[in-house]
């Protein structure tokens, strides 16, 4: 057998192979004992750690693909409560009350960068820290005074909340990698389990034995052989542009 390379399946190629792993004959190797990642896998059959190991991999990807997608949706919500915030000590900023004008441009002070919006350009993990530093500023003292006068609490607890609903998203605190290179590093991950899983089959089908599982291990194999070819890249051979040699007469 030829070594399988996957250095060209993409992330789509990866996280749906995750049905194939529930179908035959992925099916047919029970790994459900292992479902637990606590469970050791020191008395596991070398098929059912190949299909733990897949497993797993594709779920990594898959969690990945969510955070990456989910963070872009809790950073529109997070932009959005910053801007509420900036437009109404905005309006506060210009009322005819000295004593709440006063609390508003105490509070765009401490609250607010640049010109009132540039939080929101701040990379995702900065925003959460500047989401917390919002909160904390405004829990006691002055600046929970200003906010109870102007009325803002509950804006002050929406930030709160989209702030940790940030956080959690993009792994605040457990990565400093942006999603899309968790994304991308989960799939450079896929690839190189799938490549030791195909190797693997390799040489069980090829070692083994005539074995029942051998018939199995083949169709596994069939099958991750399939999804690389589904994503082949096909070299194209380059014509020559020099001229034909003259012909001898």
């Amino acid at each position: 057998m030829s070594q399988l390379s996957f250095a060209y399946v993409p992330q789509a190629g990866f996280s749906s192979f995750g049905a194939t792993l529930s179908s035959n004959p992925w099916a047919l190797v029970d790994a459900s004992a292992y479902d637990d990642p606590a469970k050791p896998l020191w008395d596991a059959p070398m098929l059912v750690v190949i299909k733990v190991r897949m497993k797993r991999s594709v779920h990594g990807l898959l969690v990945a693909i969510a955070g990456a997608g989910g963070a872009k949706g809790c950073d529109r919500v997070w932009d959005g409560c910053q801007k509420q915030l900036n437009g109404m000590l905005g309006v506060f900023a210009a009322s005819n009350d000295s004593v709440k004008r006063d609390a508003a441009t105490r509070l765009q002070k401490t609250l607010l960068l640049g010109a009132g919006e540039g939080q929101t350009q701040l990379r995702y993990q900065e925003e959460v820290d500047f989401g917390r530093k919002q909160v904390a500023l405004v829990s006691h003292g002055q600046g929970a005074a200003d906010v109870a006068l102007l009325g803002l609490s509950p804006m002050m607890t929406e930030i709160a909340a989209a702030t940790e609903a940030l956080a959690a998203v993009i792994g605040h605190g457990t990565t400093t990698a942006p999603p899309h290179m968790r994304r991308a590093k989960a799939t450079a991950a896929c690839s190189m389990t799938f490549g030791w899983a195909a190797e693997s089959l390799e040489w069980i089908i090829e070692h083994g034995g005539n074995a029942p599982e051998r018939e199995i291990a083949m169709a596994m194999h069939a099958s991750l052989k399939d999804l690389v070819e589904r994503y082949a890249v096909l070299a194209k051979p380059t014509q020559s542009t020099e001229a034909p040699p003259p012909s001898v007469h």
